[in-house]
Parts: structure tokens; C-alpha cells; sequence
């Protein structure tokens, strides 16, 4: 998804945030994104410390299930990228020390 100029400010913004906007708006994807940066950036032990509180169960719900899927798709892309480099062969000019 691209973000326009007020998306990219609240993504970029590490301090504590509401985020406000009409419908259809993408609050949620730009709120999605910003607790998936956090998520896996922070110390496995902070983040509990990650708080996103929305209005209604159905929105915590969505939001809930798109961080699911993104951190899904992330995972499926690092598996791709781990079986491709699986594929190659590393070593020394002397050809000694092959890795793969």
C-alpha cells in the first residue's frame, strides 16, 4: 500500500498516538503497519507494552486479524528468501570451506 504525506507522518512518529480520520480513510492499515513496525522492533519483552484500543469489537477484531495476516506474510516471505539462499554455494578462492 502506498501512504500519502499524514500516513507516512504517523508511521514515522514513535511517540504515543490517536489517530483520527473519516471512514474508509486507512486508518486501519496505517494503524496495522505502525503496531507491526513496533511489534518487531522492539525487544520481545516490550511488546506487551504495545497498546491499540479501538472504538468498536468488530474494529479490534479486523485490526486483530490483519496484524495476524501480516506477520504471516512476512514469515512466508523470509521462508522464500531462506529457501533460495539455501540453493546457493559459499566458499574460499581455494575452494575449501564450502558452506550450502
Amino acid at each position: 500500500m502506498e501512504y500519502n504525506s499524514q500516513q507516512i507522518l504517523a508511521l514515522e512518529n514513535n511517540l504515543h498516538q490517536l489517530l483520527i480520520a473519516n471512514a474508509g480513510s486507512g486508518k486501519t492499515a496505517v494503524l496495522v503497519e505502525k503496531f507491526y513496525r513496533l511489534i518487531t522492533q522492539l525487544p520481545l519483552d516490550d511488546i506487551q507494552r504495545v497498546v491499540a484500543i479501538t472504538f468498536t469489537r468488530k474494529a479490534a477484531s479486523e485490526m486483530q486479524e490483519r496484524i495476524v495476516r501480516t506477520i504471516n506474510e512476512q514469515l512466508e516471505k523470509q521462508a522464500k528468501i531462506e529457501k533460495k539462499f539455501g540453493l546457493f554455494k559459499i566458499s574460499t578462492f581455494k575452494g575449501k570451506d564450502i558452506i550450502g
